[in-house]
């Protein structure tokens, strides 16, 4: 496989009768996969390789657009040339939740690298498709094409650390196993923590993170935080100029002299059905009764 560094995508090598490279699907066109386009509007399908390192790079993109997209308005199909076997673990650690995994060649859906992204309506032809690692404004532009809009605040905070550092589940459960080094911390208020928390995470309050964060942990060290990172809430209240928990959590870290702050962009209920392990700690009163 070669990299094409004109339009940062990964070539796979097809026969002579496919697209050569850089050539798109044509507006229009029937779209080569077989599903129930009528049951949905649109069908926005993800065209992806294992071994693209393109691919890996544009994750961030792929989990907020994924994210971003409201339930029951849209299909999502993720598409590769490798086995699902192989495939769907890469979703999984990506923190990729898409249900609708397809093995495809490129060569007989008629696309000429990896990544790339199909839009298709009721009737299953193309509306828009785009080939390679997009940069800032073509991301943009996928998101109007599906009825998402985004304000220039918007784009600030998925750009930022909220949104450029969001780990998955599969990468959460990765470095609490292997990092000694990092802090791992819960700044919501003590009466949700105590309710239940990610178990090795410890408890500083927003409100107590200018106070005890120096005193407690090294700025060198990656900073691992927990707030109940939801990016719908995140894009509602930046259209509407207010901070979220977790946009101040990260902003007043890195003010603090933290460089590398990395949120958890799952709920506890979501993590803990992909294996995570949550820490409930019983109430005063079942305490007492006991």
């Amino acid at each position: 496989m070669e990299c094409g560094p004109q339009f940062h995508g990964c070539e796979i090598p097809f026969s002579q009768t496919a697209h050569p490279r850089g050539i798109h699907l044509k507006p229009n066109a029937p779209v080569r996969l077989t599903t129930d386009w009528a049951a949905n509007r649109l069908t926005l399908i993800l065209v992806l390789s294992t071994s693209c390192h393109f691919c890996e790079e544009s994750q961030d993109f792929y989990r907020r657009l994924v994210k971003s997209i409201p339930p029951g308005t849209l299909h999502v199909m993720a598409v590769f040339p490798e086995p699902i076997l192989i495939s769907q673990p890469y979703l999984d650690k990506a923190g990729l939740d898409i249900l609708d995994v397809r093995q495809v060649t490129l060569e007989e859906l008629g696309v000429p690298a990896t990544p790339a992204i199909i839009l298709a309506d009721q009737t299953g032809r193309l509306v828009s498709s785009w080939v390679g690692k997009l940069p800032p404004n073509r991301e943009k532009e996928i998101f109007a094409s599906i009825g998402l809009s985004s304000s220039p605040r918007q784009e600030a905070i998925e750009q930022s650390s909220p949104g450029g550092n969001l780990l998955s589940a599969a990468q959460l459960a990765e470095l609490l196993q292997k990092s000694s080094a990092a802090v791992f911390l819960d700044t919501r208020d003590r009466g949700p923590y105590k309710g239940a928390h990610l178990t090795r995470f410890s408890n500083i309050p927003l409100d107590e993170l200018e106070l005890r964060s120096h005193h407690e942990f090294p700025t060198n060290v990656p900073v691992v935080v927990y707030c109940n990172y939801v990016y719908g809430c995140e894009v509602n209240r930046a259209s509407r100029g207010v901070n979220t928990f977790c946009t101040a959590s990260a902003f007043l870290l890195h003010q603090f002299g933290y460089p590398d702050v990395r949120l958890v962009g799952d709920t506890l209920e979501d993590l803990q059905k992909k294996g995570l392990s949550i820490t409930r700690e019983p109430s005063l009163l079942a305490s007492r009764g006991k």
